[in-house]
């Protein structure tokens, strides 16, 4: 009968540490997940301060605007080459078909 009573608070022992190891992952975890929301938190924070997003905004704007007029310089100066290689290329072409004549000629003389 003693067995018995020993066996059993030995097993109710096991049980008992097996739900406090458990709690104690439990707890581990929700102080990982707690640090990890405070965190964003005051990532957020910071990011939408409303002393300073204001600024951060005017200052991606201008940086926004200064790149499109830099890209549409960049565009027309593009457009200029293009019509400087496309009007040599003819004039390359040209030159060639009139030397291409001069050889013909030369040859039938």
């Amino acid at each position: 009968m003693i067995q018995l009573v020993i066996s059993l608070n030995i097993v109710i022992a096991l049980l008992g540490f097996y739900v406090a190891w458990r709690i104690w992952l439990f707890k581990r975890a929700l102080t990982a997940a707690a640090i990890a929301i405070a965190s964003w938190e005051r990532n957020t924070h910071r990011a939408l301060d409303p002393e300073i997003t204001p600024e951060l905004i005017l200052r991606g704007q201008q940086a926004t605007s200064s790149l499109r007029e830099r890209y549409a310089r960049l565009e027309y100066q593009m457009q200029k080459l293009q019509k400087i290689f496309s009007l040599a290329l003819v004039a390359l072409r040209l030159l060639q078909r009139g030397n291409r004549r001069r050889r013909k000629l030369l040859r039938i003389r």
